[in-house]
């Protein structure tokens, strides 16, 4: 039955219009108990028709096409019966592979045609094995050498305190015509890049910054006692090359880059001030912080660079305060430069090569 196959196409593909005539290559049938190869050389351009029918109505593991040695271009599994036209894009040796695996063996009528592409007629698809000699040299001992290599490290790295805020805000009563609300804006300075941000130089990036707000003397009396307390502690070892013992930012820069607080509870006499910071991110204010008392203190570290804003609200009906605001952040610079360095290679020492031979698969067109 499976003789006609190819004929049969052919007819079709004549009614369609195409006037190429369809050559076979092979038609056999293959007992397959493993694995069984067939080999044929196409050009690009050629039309392969490719059936299979295992006459016992049982199945094959798996049938796969490909360009030698390893592209595939076609695969299925479980096959009883199959017919496929495939389209060549590369001239090449493709494999048929056949593939049974179990007890007994696979009985399999196999046919293979092929439509030419325009002017390759004549193209022989006959595939035999030919000797290749290639040169193949021993590695037989290495050698070292010292080879001048660079490599970008960190030159210097240096901590620096900026102040952001320092500042005495009245803030007027709820009574007060002209509001009992004081906004302030400020800014965390953003990553700089020297000279850019793919090969820096140097890198300047704020890594926390912190604040302060109290109200009133009882307020000042506590940032006071925070200072002293700071100016007492071990920690401020660490930061004596900054001058910050003599800035009156010992507390909050312990805060700010220890994350250690001399500050004490707020303090239970004083006027309170509700407050609230946000940050300009994206279009939306995340709120940073916020509170309502005679004195807070917060350090920040998920939100760095960028725009803030500090809001103050008096709830007081006949008296205004005065609230101290006091904003610092951490800034650290890293410096770095090119190092010069040798590193120990292994050099191979080849032997005089010799001749291997290899066999390879190439198709015999014309011959």
């Amino acid at each position: 039955m499976k003789k006609t196959i190819i004929a049969t196409l052919l007819c079709c593909f004549t009614a369609l219009g195409i006037a190429q005539q369809a050559i076979e290559i092979t038609d056999q049938t293959l007992k397959i108990s493993g694995e069984e190869y067939l080999y044929f050389g196409f050009t690009a351009g050629d039309e392969v028709i490719f059936s299979l029918e295992e006459v016992n109505g049982k199945e094959l593991k798996e049938v796969e096409i490909l360009r030698y040695p390893d592209q595939v271009v076609y695969a299925n599994l479980q096959v009883g019966m199959l017919e496929k036209r495939l389209r060549i894009t590369e001239e090449g040796v493709y494999q048929f592979r056949l593939k049974h695996s179990g007890f007994g063996s696979r009985i399999c009528r196999v046919s293979i045609g092929r439509i030419p592409a325009p002017g390759k007629a004549s193209f022989n698809t006959a595939v035999t094995w030919v000797e290749r000699s290639t040169t193949e040299a021993a590695i037989i001992g290495y050698e070292t050498k010292q080879v001048a290599c660079s490599r970008r490290v960190v030159a210097a790295i240096d901590t620096t305190i900026e102040t952001i805020l320092n500042r005495t805000e009245r803030v007027h009563s709820s009574t007060n015509l002209n509001g009992n609300t004081t906004s302030i804006g400020f800014s965390i300075p953003e990553t700089v890049y020297e000279p850019n941000i793919h090969v820096p130089d140097k890198i300047t990036e704020t890594v926390s910054w912190a604040y302060a707000i109290s109200t009133g003397t009882s307020g000042d009396a506590w940032y006071k006692n925070a200072n002293t307390k700071a100016a007492a502690t071990n920690v401020t070892k660490t930061m004596i090359s900054t001058g910050l013992l003599s800035t009156g930012y010992g507390a909050l820069a312990i805060l700010a880059i220890e994350g250690v607080s001399m500050f004490s509870s707020p303090p239970g006499g004083g006027d309170n001030v509700l407050f609230g910071i946000t940050h300009a991110a994206d279009g939306s204010a995340p709120t940073i912080a916020e509170g309502n008392s005679v004195a807070a203190f917060g350090k920040v570290t998920q939100y760095r660079g960028g725009n803030y804003t500090l809001q103050l609200t008096n709830d007081n009906i006949i008296e205004a305060i005065n609230v101290d605001v006091k904003v610092i952040a951490v800034i650290i610079t890293t410096t770095y430069q090119d190092e010069e360095y040798e590193e120990t290679q292994f050099i191979p020492i080849k032997e005089q090569p010799t001749v291997k031979p290899e066999k390879v698969l190439v198709p015999v067109i014309g011959g």
